[in-house]
């Protein structure tokens, strides 16, 4: 995976037009920076629906895994995917 581009917030504020145009041409975020300090991602919306598209993706397949993992025979898959959202809202908060 490529690394973002990496632009000052300040260069980026001034030319915001021009970068938004070039990063959804290239497909691709860039990393805006602060006092040499990264401090956010810009990205078009559909770069960041693919991202979270595979995030859930990601999270499925995770949830399966661990149903095939578990010795207990037949586990719902609405028990196993509570599980995991249960286990996820416990990571963000941490």
């Amino acid at each position: 995976m490529k690394l973002p581009e990496t632009f000052a917030l300040t260069d980026f504020r001034s030319n915001a037009a021009s970068h938004i145009k070039r990063l959804a041409k290239l497909d691709r975020p860039a990393l805006l920076t602060q006092n040499g300090k990264g401090t956010a991602i810009v990205m078009s919306p559909e770069h960041y629906e693919r991202l979270v598209s595979d995030a859930e993706l990601a999270r499925s397949i995770a949830a399966v895994q661990e149903s095939l993992d578990d010795p207990r025979p037949d586990i719902p898959w609405s028990k196993v995917a509570a599980r995991l959202r249960s286990k996820q809202r416990r990571g963000k908060g941490a």
